[in-house]
């Protein structure tokens, strides 16, 4: 017998295949909570692009793809569920198509963070979450692996936000109106990283998932310590250049920047959320209109949507 969860699961999956917005384009599910509009029309479904990950992405887009090539973005919960309304969304084409507006999966993906802790994903190609992201990142940097039969991308970095504290962003912080702050002071990349390290030990997800991440960086020729109380002092040593204003985009990999940053972020004046969505569409612009080999989010819509672009 299926759960109230697992039923939910379903019909969200039912309801997106419904909406005619999904026709000949892209569908990329991606986490964020679901919120549906009170009409029960399948057809003015809400395919939610006004809630954090789904809009972010959308920002992100290069103006090349007009709208007619734009993929649609739905929420679908959280990591675990988006890959679970993946799942549903592909039997159910398998069971019977014509009901729908599509009738295979080339269209459908899917974006998620990497997180601390491996996804387990049934049925595909990669086994887990982890195993995707040594796929599609063999260099860490740079999003190199052969995404051609990728349907399930994970971010390069832990998470979304991770990607908001990147050195190339500079600027964007410096130029924003009313200043923004942290922890009391005008916001300094540097000091995120530093506090970033001395939050290390606090992190439990780090504790319980430390053979991952210490997988992780095996891969890129580095050797983490076996015991993580050591860790602190081992990525002030290889990752901070003493009198150096570079970052050490390594604690990326691991550290909560959701939490230690994110959340903890104020402008002058006060907290308030439509700056911090004003702010987070600059950033997003700023990705939409730079192709640094880092910003991977770009790259995996761009792996996505060029294909329909060069139809069109």
């Amino acid at each position: 017998m299926e759960s109230s969860e697992e039923n939910s699961i379903w019909e969200h999956a039912r309801k997106i295949l419904r909406s005619p917005r999904i026709q000949n384009k892209p569908i990329i599910l991606c986490e964020g909570e679901i919120q549906e509009r009170k009409s029960r029309n399948p057809s003015s479904y809400a395919l939610r692009e006004k809630v954090p990950d789904s809009k972010f992405y959308k920002d992100c887009l290069p103006s090349k793809y007009s709208r007619e090539h734009c993929p649609v973005f739905v929420n679908c919960g959280g990591r675990s569920d988006v890959i679970k309304t993946f799942q549903a969304i592909s039997w159910l084409l398998e069971e019977d198509s014509e009901k729908y507006y599509i009738s295979h999966t080339d269209n459908l993906f899917v974006i998620i963070d990497l997180d601390l802790s491996p996804n387990t994903i049934e049925e595909y190609q990669y086994s887990n979450t982890e195993k995707i992201f040594e796929a599609l990142y063999p260099n860490f940097i740079r999003l190199t692996g052969n995404t051609k039969n990728h349907k399930i991308f994970t971010t390069g970095l832990i998470h979304r936000e991770a990607y908001f504290v990147l050195p190339q962003l500079l600027d964007v912080y410096k130029e924003f109106y009313p200043k923004v702050m942290y922890r009391g002071k005008i916001l300094e990349l540097r000091s995120i990283y530093e506090v970033a390290l001395s939050h290390i030990l606090e992190n439990r997800g780090l504790k319980k998932n430390y053979e991952v991440i210490k997988n992780r960086f095996t891969r890129l020729g580095m050797n983490l310590p076996e015991n993580i109380m050591d860790l602190e002092e081992y990525c002030k040593e290889n990752f901070f250049l003493k009198n150096s204003d570079l970052m050490p985009i390594e604690l990326l990999l691991f550290s909560n920047i959701k939490e230690l940053f994110w959340k903890e972020l104020e402008f002058e004046g006060g907290n308030d959320i439509f700056l911090k969505d004003q702010l987070e569409m600059q950033i997003a612009k700023f990705f939409s209109s730079h192709l640094d080999e880092v910003f991977h989010i770009r790259h995996i819509l761009d792996r996505i949507c060029q294909p329909y672009h060069s139809e069109g």
